[in-house]
């Protein structure tokens, strides 16, 4: 069932344009490599093995940086939503808890309401303009 917007509750509405908003905003600071594959693979339609190809690495690569960066990015939205700050151990840990906290100030609540395309968060391949990105990788 095709929901229009004017049968969808204001609350789900809201709470739709916050969770694109932290996705545009988490997206927004992956590393520039990470940036590249997720819109290049989800915005753009590329392959991974177009991808792998662009960027001078595998397909496998290409793959593997897919999936750090979905974590990373699901890891920061998590993040907003809980109550309580969870205590990096591990250097991984600090650099997740780092992004994840970079998410969460990235933009004010009311600019996450914006009703925005993600394709604003860049494009692939090449430079994707100033970057301050939080490196999640290891």
């Amino acid at each position: 069932m095709d929901k229009h917007p004017r049968s969808v509750p204001i609350a789900e509405q809201l709470d739709a344009r916050e969770l694109m908003g932290f996705l545009r905003d988490a997206i927004t600071l992956l590393s520039d490599r990470h940036r590249m594959v997720i819109v290049g693979y989800f915005l753009e339609g590329r392959s991974m093995t177009e991808l792998g190809q662009l960027m001078g690495i595998t397909q496998s690569r290409a793959s593997q940086i897919k999936e750090e960066a979905i974590a990373s990015i699901r890891s920061a939205i998590a993040a907003q939503y809980r109550d309580e700050a969870q205590l990096p151990g591990s250097l991984k840990d600090r650099r997740m808890a780092a992004f994840n906290e970079a998410v969460g100030k990235a933009s004010s609540w009311k600019e996450r309401l914006e009703d925005r395309p993600l394709a604003d968060v860049g494009s692939a391949p090449g430079p994707l303009g100033p970057s301050s990105a939080v490196d999640v990788a290891d």
